[in-house]
C-alpha cells in the first residue's frame, strides 16, 4: 500500500535524510486554532453527548459541579456534552499514490456537497510517495533503539495504522441522571477521536499512523514531537516532487 505525504519545501532536506515528524494531537489542535484555514480544533478531544429530543430533568449534577433542576428540553438535539482532552503521537498522510489533481485540492481547497468547503493549505507545495509497509518497518526498527520510546508493548501493539473515517466524533449516549460522569478515556473514545474526522475534511483522504511511544501511558501536555530518522525510513520513500 502507498500513502502520500504533502509537505512544505523547507522540509525537503529532512525527508531526503529519512527524517519524519511525528506530531501530537495537542500541537495540531493549537496550530489549527491559530491558523484560520485549518479548522479541526477538536483534535484530541473525545466528546460524549447525552440525550436527544425531549427530556425532563428534575435534578442533575454535571461535571464541574454545575446543577440542572426542573428543566424540560424539547427538540433541542444533544443536551449535555462532556469533553475529555488527551494527547497522542500521530503521523498524517493521504491514502494512495501521488495524484496531482488531489495535490491541487489540498493546496487550493475544494467546495464539497451541502455547501461545505475544504480550506486548502498553500504551504503543502511538495510531496513524498511512501511505501507503507517499509515505513512501518522503519518505524519499528527505530523504536527498538530510541530512548524516546518507553512503551513496554511490542511495536505491533504501539504502532497503529489505519485510514480515517469521516463521521462525527461525538459518541451519543442515553440521558440518565447517573450517566453524566467524566469516567475518563475509554478505548472506544480513544479510537473514535483519533480516527474519525468531520466530513468537511474528507478531501484529505487521510491515513493516520499512531505511535503510542509511551503506551499504555499517554503523552502529557506540552510534550515535543518525535523525529525518527534512519536509512530504512528513507528507503520507504518511493519518490519526491513539487507541485
Amino acid at each position: 500500500m502507498i500513502i502520500t505525504k504533502y509537505f512544505n519545501l523547507k522540509d525537503w532536506d529532512r525527508y531526503e535524510a529519512g527524517s519524519f515528524k511525528i506530531g501530537t494531537l495537542e500541537e495540531y489542535r493549537k496550530s489549527e486554532q491559530e491558523v484560520a484555514r485549518m479548522s479541526d480544533t477538536d483534535e484530541g478531544i473525545a466528546q460524549r453527548g447525552f440525550g436527544e429530543g425531549n427530556a425532563y430533568i428534575k435534578h442533575m449534577v454535571l461535571p464541574g459541579n454545575n446543577v440542572i433542576e426542573n428543566c424540560t428540553f424539547i427538540d433541542c438535539g444533544t443536551i449535555v456534552k462532556v469533553d475529555t482532552v488527551f494527547n497522542e503521537f500521530v503521523f498524517c498522510a493521504s491514502k494512495g499514490g501521488y495524484d496531482q489533481g488531489h495535490h491541487i485540492k489540498m493546496v487550493e481547497g475544494e467546495l464539497l456537497e451541502d455547501g461545505l468547503e475544504y480550506n486548502g493549505n498553500e504551504d503543502l507545495n511538495c510531496y513524498a510517495e511512501i511505501e507503507l509497509s517499509r515505513f512501518l518497518k522503519g518505524l519499528r526498527f527505530w523504536g527498538f533503539g530510541s530512548e524516546k520510546v518507553l512503551s513496554k508493548l511490542s511495536p505491533q501493539q504501539y504502532i497503529i495504522a489505519k485510514p480515517v473515517s469521516y463521521e462525527p466524533r461525538l459518541l451519543k449516549k442515553e440521558l440518565k441522571a447517573e450517566s453524566i460522569v467524566d469516567d475518563g478515556l475509554t478505548e472506544e473514545m480513544y479510537f473514535s477521536t483519533i480516527f474519525n474526522k468531520p466530513i468537511k475534511f474528507s478531501t484529505e483522504r487521510e491515513f493516520r499512523i499512531v505511535l503510542s511511544a509511551l503506551a499504555p501511558r499517554l503523552p502529557s501536555s506540552g510534550v515535543s514531537a518525535l523525529y525518527p530518522q534512519s536509512s530504512k525510513l528513507r528507503k520507504s520513500i518511493l519518490r519526491m516532487g513539487r507541485l
